[in-house]
């Protein structure tokens, strides 16, 4: 997603007898808009709590050769 990015013309859509009809075009482009950044936040979260595991993992690993080793 581009801050930058420009909409030249205005849509609209409808499905038979759904709740969405009743939201504006607006409202469902913000929204779409927001679920894309929900969901770039949680794919960064992820890739951060898969960093800390593996450093954990490593970590444990170094703890026990140091057991080892005496």
């Amino acid at each position: 997603t581009k801050s930058d990015t420009v909409v030249l013309n205005e849509f609209k859509f409808t499905v038979k007898d759904a709740l969405i009809n009743s939201v504006s075009g607006v409202t469902k482009i913000e929204k779409i808009r927001e679920f894309d950044k929900m969901r770039d936040e949680i794919r960064k979260r992820m890739t951060d709590i898969e960093t800390a595991m593996k450093n954990g993992s490593d970590y444990v690993i170094r703890m026990e050769n140091t057991l080892t080793d005496g």
